[in-house]
C-alpha cells in the first residue's frame, strides 16, 4: 500500500529489484546514521565509505574488533600525535645508539691497529735502519772512506746489498782475504750472487791462485747462465797464468766479446796475447795492426807486435814498433828489453823456436773493478 500510495507500482509495471529500508529507532543514535547514495551500489548493496567519516552501519555491522582498532589507529588524530613523539623518540634513541655504535667500533679498529703496528714496528725500525745504513755507507764510498764503511755495515745483520759494499771496501784497501771470507759468507746465503763471485775470483787473482780463482769462475759460469762480460774477459787472463795454460779458451772467450762488438779493442788486445803464445802469428798480427789502425800510441800494443814481428824474423819492424815506443814513453823498459832482444837474437839463425815471453802481457790493464 505505501509503495502504491508513493507511485512505485503501477499495474502495468512487475514488481522487480525491490530495496527494503530497516526503520530506525530514534534516539541518541539516529543523527548519526546516514544512508548516503555512496555507500550503496547500483543494487542497493552495501559499499565501503570512500571518506574518512564513517557511518554508524560500517561501524557495528561491516567491522571485526580489529579491524575497527586498525581504523581508529589511522583516523584518531590522538594516537597519530602519539605515533609520532614514539617515532621521534625512537630516531633520537637510534642517533645515540648508532654514534656509540661508530665509537665502539673506533675503539675496536684502533685495538686491531695498535696490534698491527706492535707486531711490525720491529720490522719497521730495521728497515729504517738498513735505509740510513744504505745510504751513509755509499756516501763513505764515493769518498773512499773504505774503513768507516765497513765499521757502518757491520752495525746491522745481513743484507746482500750492504756485503757487497763491505766486499768492494774490502778490495779497494787490499784486504783481500777478508773480501774471498766476506764473498763466500754471502755465496753461502744467495748462490747465485755473481757480485761476490767476481769479486772472490778478483781476490784470488791478486794473491796470485790462479788455479783457485779458475775453479771458482767455472763455478760461477755453471750456477749463472749469462756471465757479464767482465768474467769472460777475466778468464781469458786467468787461462794465460794456469799450469799449464789455456791459450785456446781464452781466444774463444776473447771472440765471443768480439763478436758482440766489433770495436772492444782491449778484447782484441787480449786475443792478440793469447794468439801469440799460440805462435797463431797472422791473427796476432791481424788484430794488432786493426788496433792501431785506431789507435797508432797504444804502447801496449806497439809492444805486442814488436815482440810478434820478432818472432816471425821481421827485424826492421819490429824495431820500428820500439824505437816509436820510446819516443812516446822514454823510460819503456819493456821497448828497451825488447831493442836488447832484437840484436842478441840476429845472429842465432840457426834457434828455430819463437822466442816465449812469460810476461808478454806487458801491463794491459787487468779486468778488476
Amino acid at each position: 500500500a505505501m509503495e502504491d500510495q508513493l507511485g512505485l507500482i503501477s499495474d502495468s509495471t512487475p514488481i522487480t529489484n525491490v530495496v527494503y529500508h530497516p526503520p530506525v529507532s530514534t534516539g541518541r543514535l539516529a543523527s548519526q546514521v546516514s544512508y548516503s547514495n555512496e555507500t550503496r551500489d547500483q543494487y542497493g548493496h552495501w559499499t565501503p565509505s570512500l571518506s574518512y567519516k564513517h557511518s554508524l552501519e560500517d561501524v557495528q555491522n561491516q567491522f571485526t574488533p580489529a579491524e575497527y582498532y586498525r581504523h581508529k589507529l589511522v583516523t584518531s588524530g590522538k594516537v597519530i600525535r602519539q605515533i609520532i613523539r614514539l617515532e621521534a623518540r625512537w630516531k633520537k634513541n637510534l642517533i645515540v645508539f648508532e654514534n656509540a655504535a661508530v665509537k665502539v667500533q673506533s675503539l675496536h679498529r684502533g685495538n686491531i691497529g695498535r696490534k698491527i703496528f706492535n707486531g711490525i714496528k720491529e720490522d719497521l725500525k730495521e728497515k729504517y735502519r738498513y735505509r740510513e745504513t744504505r745510504k751513509l755507507s755509499m756516501q763513505l764510498f764515493q769518498i773512499s772512506n773504505y774503513w768507516e764503511v765497513v765499521k757502518v755495515v757491520n752495525k746491522l745483520g745481513f743484507y746482500a746489498d750492504l756485503a757487497i759494499i763491505k766486499l768492494k771496501s774490502y778490495y779497494r784497501l787490499g784486504e783481500w782475504n777478508k773480501c774471498i771470507t766476506d764473498a763466500d759468507i754471502v755465496i753461502g746465503h744467495i748462490p747465485n750472487n755473481e757480485d761476490a763471485f767476481y769479486l772472490k775470483v778478483c781476490s784470488l787473482c791478486q794473491l796470485q791462485n790462479y788455479q783457485e780463482a779458475y775453479m771458482a769462475l767455472k763455478e760461477m759460469t755453471s750456477r749463472i747462465e749469462t756471465t757479464r762480460d767482465d768474467a769472460v774477459r777475466l778468464n781469458g787472463y786467468l787461462v794465460t797464468k794456469l799450469i799449464p795454460p789455456l791459450y785456446q779458451e781464452g781466444v774463444d772467450g776473447f771472440d765471443y766479446l768480439i763478436h758482440k762488438s766489433r770495436r772492444d779493442f782491449h778484447s782484441m788486445l787480449h786475443r792478440a796475447c793469447c794468439n801469440n803464445l799460440l805462435q797463431e802469428w797472422d791473427k796476432s798480427l791481424k788484430d794488432l795492426d786493426f788496433i792501431l789502425a785506431f789507435h797508432p800510441e797504444w804502447i801496449e800494443a806497439l809492444l805486442l807486435r814488436g815482440r810478434v814481428r820478432s818472432c816471425i824474423r821481421k827485424w826492421e819492424l819490429a824495431k820500428e814498433d820500439y824505437l816509436l815506443v820510446i819516443q812516446l814513453f822514454p823510460g819503456s823498459l819493456e821497448a828497451k828489453m825488447g831493442l836488447q832482444d832484437l840484436e842478441d837474437s840476429k845472429g842465432e839463425v840457426s834457434n828455430d823456436l819463437p822466442m816465449m815471453d812469460p810476461q808478454v802481457v806487458n801491463n794491459i790493464e787487468k779486468p778488476f773493478v
